[in-house]
C-alpha cells in the first residue's frame, strides 16, 4: 500500500487496522526508503509497535521492519518466536541480525533482497527456516548456526543444511541469485532439488553429481540463467520440469546416461 514512498518517514496505524498482508517476500512498507518507525495505537487488537518495528499484539511475531530504520546490529525481541513472511522485504540498512530464544521461526522470504546484509547467526531455539528465507541476500558472507541447535548445521562454508546423514532435498530459493558459486558437487542420496533453488547463480559454471547418483527430480526453474557449459544428467533421474535449464546461453553440451530412468521432460527445459 505504501511502497515506493519516497518521503515518508513517520507512519502512525489506528487502532481498526487489522490486516498487514505480506506477498512474494514484500510487505505493504516494501521500499519506502526513508521510513524510520511505524507506530501503532495502543487500542490495536492486532498489532503493536516496539521502537517503531510492528509485531503482533502479544508481541510474539515480528510483522515488519521499516527500511530506513538505523539499527546495526539489529537484535530480534526477547518476546519474538516468529519472523513473519516479508517482515524485513528489501530493508537496505541492516548488516548484521541477532536472533536469541525464544525464536523458533524464520517466514518464507522473511529478509528477501536484504541487499546489505552480511552476517546471520541462528540460535539453538529455531527449529524451523521456510522457502526462501534469505533469497536475494546477496553479501551474506556466512551463517552460524549454535553447535546446540537440533536442527541445522552449517559447513564449512556457512551453508546451512538440515541435520540428515545427506541431504536429500535443496529447497526452493535456497541458493537463488547467489552470485560467487561457480561449482556444486550433488551428495550420493540427494533425491530432489526444488524450483528456484539455483536460479540466476550467474557464475555456476559447473555441477557434478556424485556416484551413485540418486536424483529423481530437478524442480521448474531449478539452474534457470545459471553459467553452466556441459551438463550430464544421472540416469536416475525421473522428471527434468518446466524451463529447469531455460536461458543458460553458455550451455553447449548436455548429456544423459545410459540407462536412463527419465520419464518427464517439462517444456522448455533447455529453452534459450
Amino acid at each position: 500500500a505504501l511502497q515506493w514512498s519516497q518521503f515518508l518517514e513517520t507512519v502512525y496505524l489506528p487502532s481498526t487496522l487489522t490486516e498487514l498482508p505480506a506477498k512474494d517476500g514484500y510487505n505493504g512498507f516494501t521500499s519506502a526508503l526513508k521510513l524510520k518507525a511505524i507506530q501503532v495505537d495502543d487500542a490495536n487488537p492486532k498489532f503493536s509497535s516496539v521502537d517503531g518495528v510492528i509485531l503482533s499484539k502479544a508481541k510474539t511475531e515480528l510483522v515488519v521492519y521499516p527500511n530506513a530504520k538505523d539499527d546495526d546490529p539489529y537484535i530480534i525481541p526477547s518476546t519474538v518466536i516468529k519472523i513473519l513472511e516479508g517482515a524485513f522485504g528489501r530493508v537496505c540498512n541492516i548488516k548484521n541480525i541477532v536472533m536469541n530464544p525464544p525464536l523458533k521461526e524464520i517466514g518464507k522470504e522473511a529478509f528477501k533482497d536484504c541487499v546489505q546484509l552480511c552476517s546471520v547467526s541462528i540460535p539453538a531455539s529455531i527449529t524451523k527456516i521456510e522457502n526462501g528465507a534469505f533469497s536475494g541476500a546477496y553479501k551474506v558472507n556466512s551463517f552460524h548456526v549454535d553447535s546446540e541447535n537440533q536442527v541445522y548445521k552449517t559447513d564449512e562454508k556457512g551453508v546451512i543444511y538440515e541435520t540428515l546423514p545427506t541431504t536429500k532435498k535443496i529447497l526452493e530459493d535456497a541458493f537463488k541469485g547467489a552470485p560467487k558459486i561457480e561449482k556444486v558437487v550433488f551428495n550420493s542420496g540427494l533425491e530432489e532439488i526444488e524450483k528456484d533453488a539455483f536460479q540466476y547463480t550467474t557464475s555456476l559454471k559447473e555441477i557434478t553429481f556424485a556416484a551413485p547418483a540418486t536424483i529423481t527430480k530437478i524442480g521448474t526453474f531449478s539452474f534457470t540463467g545459471a553459467a553452466l557449459e556441459t551438463l550430464t544428467l544421472p540416469s536416475s533421474l525421473k522428471s527434468l520440469e518446466w524451463s529447469a535449464f531455460a536461458n543458460c546461453s553458455k550451455l553447449q553440451t548436455v548429456k544423459i546416461e545410459s540407462g536412463t530412468k527419465l520419464e518427464t521432460l517439462g517444456r522448455e527445459a533447455f529453452a534459450n
